[in-house]
């Protein structure tokens, strides 16, 4: 291995001592990096050169950088252990590895991982530390960086620091969903750094987004529950309507047939899901979306979570269609899905033989 390529591993190791596992509700950071004969890039770009590596039983990475090349070898860093450089590498870009709650910030990668113990990892392309007599950082302003997960509801947010985790900078944060319930342990700190009181607000209200279990909902068939709880759905309540909401029903497909939707929560996404009631039908779930580009300001002191659905009857179709002078729906004997930003504006979704058509919703 290249002298450089070891200089580098040890350093690594360093940044791991008095680390926790992520998901077990410690928060102890890995070490801030010194080491004085890294190799570090001239300049360094946050949101291109980091990534979150998934070792599983399929390995995938996510990362800012839509032009890796088959054969690129990773660093990976983790809260108990480094690997080796030549361990893990990119395969070919691979949309399956985006995950439950993709964002569109990222391309997705495969990757040949051997022998890597199961798990999440910070990951930067080694051609990121190209040979130099200089610490590990990154962006060469006098400070080492370091790195720090935290568990939210179902997911992580990791985090790396320019000095010390919570008081340095904040310099890039990605979000990683587990799909299982975890106990949160992130504070203000470990999202994007904005002093702002909404901002304040806003972190608190996506901490407690209400979302509540789909078999509270009394009205919904007992086969119809069965089927969104095997999707383990939890639907979010958003701050206009106090009575549980955001399962509907109606015609969406087909008029020969009752369906019905819910929006259902994915981490900290949320999507439209759809149970079928007959043949006519369209691939679902759709619209997965990020609960936090949903809040809204409501007053001086309070934030409030705004993405909710309803019913669309093909007369509220054609009238919007007519008042923004947009194109008829392909067919006009059934319903859509209303999918509403509360109190600002809104989108429908209609199925016709077997796709999805956006139509437009009030403005």
């Amino acid at each position: 291995m290249h002298p450089s390529i070891l200089k580098l591993l040890a350093l690594w190791a360093v940044l791991l001592s008095g680390c926790s596992s992520p998901g077990n509700g410690n928060e102890q950071p890995a070490a801030t990096a010194t080491d004085s004969t890294v190799a570090v890039p001239v300049q360094f770009d946050w949101q291109r050169r980091i990534g979150v590596a998934a070792i599983y039983q399929e390995a995938c990475l996510r990362i800012g950088d839509a032009g890796l090349s088959s054969g690129t070898n990773l660093l990976l860093l983790s809260t108990d252990s480094t690997v080796e450089s030549g361990s893990a590498r990119v395969q070919a870009r691979d949309d399956s590895c985006r995950g439950d709650a993709p964002d569109s910030e990222s391309t997705a990668y495969s990757l040949v991982a051997d022998s890597i113990e199961f798990g999440i990892y910070f990951a930067i392309p080694a051609a990121s530390a190209p040979a130099a007599s200089r610490s590990l950082d990154l962006d060469q302003h006098g400070t080492a960086e370091s790195f720090r997960m935290c568990n939210s509801t179902e997911g992580l947010h990791l985090t790396v620091w320019s000095g010390p985790p919570l008081t340095g900078q904040l310099r890039w944060h990605r979000y990683h969903y587990v799909g299982y319930d975890m106990e949160p342990n992130c504070t203000d700190r470990d999202y994007p750094a904005d002093t702002s009181k909404f901002t304040r607000a806003l972190h608190q209200a996506v901490r407690e987004l209400v979302r509540i279990p789909i078999e509270a909902f009394d009205i919904v068939p007992a086969q119809v529950r069965a089927e969104f709880s095997a999707l383990g759905c939890r639907v979010p309540q958003s701050f206009h309507n106090q009575r549980p909401h955001n399962v509907i029903k109606g015609r969406f497909a087909s008029p020969n047939q009752q369906d019905w939707a819910a929006l259902c929560a994915r981490g900290d996404s949320s999507v439209i899901a759809v149970a079928w009631g007959g043949p006519a039908r369209c691939p679902a779930p759709i619209a997965l979306s990020e609960d936090r580009g949903w809040f809204q300001g409501i007053d001086q002191d309070r934030v409030g979570y705004s993405r909710a659905i309803g019913t669309a009857t093909m007369e509220f179709i054609l009238e919007m269609a007519r008042a923004f002078n947009k194109p008829l729906p392909p067919a006009q004997d059934h319903d859509g899905i209303n999918e509403a930003f509360v109190e600002k504006a809104s989108k429908v979704h209609f199925c016709h033989n077997g796709r999805w058509y956006l139509l437009q919703g009030m403005d």
